[in-house]
């Protein structure tokens, strides 16, 4: 009996040991499930099965696979990787080489990074979008001195994001397929105390193309050319403004309770996907300007109204006024019922968007 139970002990522990594959315990394969709830949306437009990691190359921020050509696919929502509101880096490899480099992931070349954000307040309804023109051979190296993250979109400001690098990060390569390429840099900053993405858009300020957004002209030919941007240089470079085509208006709650906050009777939220302002707190909301069909620039002053705070049948209008470009209106609401509605500041000149968060 005794050997029987010894024998029993021994083959217990080496399924501990091995796992139920007798294989020598083999990891699990990464799930290209999707899962509902989901910590974020992608939809991936290229021809590879993709593993996506949280921030960086390390098992433990794994989050799991997404299909080739997968749209609208929800990736896992582990609660120690997404337990707070915040943005990062979303970084995915190729399924063949997570396989090929599972005992050393910082080896496996990165096929895209983007930059991504998760709501742990609401819904996070947004939709990351990977590239189709990345992953291939042709190599940019960028070195982003600023404190702000910066995109690389293709063809304009909102055009296709190719990848992003990080925050004062240095050699971070892109890898494009060979084509010609006019890349534009957006800088995005998440703001904690704001709960806010806030974005800008480098522009010309001297010259024919005075007010447009700022470019480089990039080709990488079939044979793969490598090249270096620094984009701390664009500031040196050119004459630049940061502008964002929006303004802002700042509401601060000192009223006795919450309250939402309405254009044409449509409830308005952050860009962190945030409705309505609790007591004791306040909001920022990006306004957008629309372009002149013309020139493609923001005119400035741009009468508005229609804006208004409230909840139920108590809600309160703003005052119509002209809005400039890049400038924060703030309001404050207070009384038990906001009875009162004022204007605490209006900032006179347009806002150093880069400053203001350095």
């Amino acid at each position: 009996m005794k050997k029987i139970l010894k024998i029993s002990v021994l083959l217990l522990a080496a399924v501990l040991i091995f796992g139920f594959t007798g294989c020598g315990g083999e990891e699990d394969e990464v799930s290209f499930d999707s899962f509902s709830p989901y910590s974020i949306l992608v939809e991936n437009k290229s021809s590879k099965k993709l593993v996506a990691f949280r921030g960086s190359l390390n098992p433990n921020f794994l989050i799991g696979g997404i299909p080739a050509y997968a749209i609208n696919h929800g990736l896992e929502k582990k609660s120690s990787l997404f337990d707070k509101t915040g943005d990062f880096p979303l970084i995915l490899i190729t399924e063949e080489d997570y396989k090929n480099n599972k005992t050393n992931l910082s080896s496996a070349p990165i096929f895209a990074t983007i930059y991504a954000f998760y709501n742990h307040e609401a819904s996070n309804n947004n939709v990351f979008i990977i590239s189709g023109l990345a992953g291939g051979n042709a190599r940019l190296t960028l070195n982003n001195p600023e404190t702000w993250n910066i995109e690389i979109r293709k063809d304009g400001p909102t055009g296709e994001v190719l990848g992003y690098v990080a925050s004062t990060m240095n050699n971070t390569v892109l890898r494009l397929q060979p084509d010609d390429y006019l890349l534009f840099p957006v800088f995005n900053k998440y703001i904690e105390a704001d709960k806010q993405i806030y974005t800008a858009v480098p522009t010309f300020q001297d010259g024919e193309i005075m007010g447009l957004p700022y470019f480089e002209y990039f080709t990488f030919p079939p044979n793969a050319l490598n090249q270096t941007w620094p984009l701390g240089n664009i500031k040196n470079l050119a004459s630049l403004r940061y502008t964002s085509g929006t303004f802002y208006i700042r509401i601060i709650n000192s009223a006795g309770t919450a309250f939402q906050f309405q254009r044409g009777g449509v409830d308005q939220v952050t860009s962190t996907g945030l409705k309505g302002i609790l007591r004791t707190t306040s909001n920022t909301y990006s306004i957008r300007m629309e372009r002149d069909t013309v020139d493609n620039t923001f005119k400035t002053p741009v009468t508005m109204s229609g804006f208004s705070v409230g909840g139920g049948f108590n809600f309160v209008d703003l005052p119509e006024r002209e809005y400039h470009i890049d400038r924060i209106y703030t309001f404050r609401v207070t009384g038990s019922t906001m009875s009162t509605l004022s204007v605490a500041f209006e900032s006179d000149d347009p806002i150093d968007i880069d400053a203001m968060f350095r």
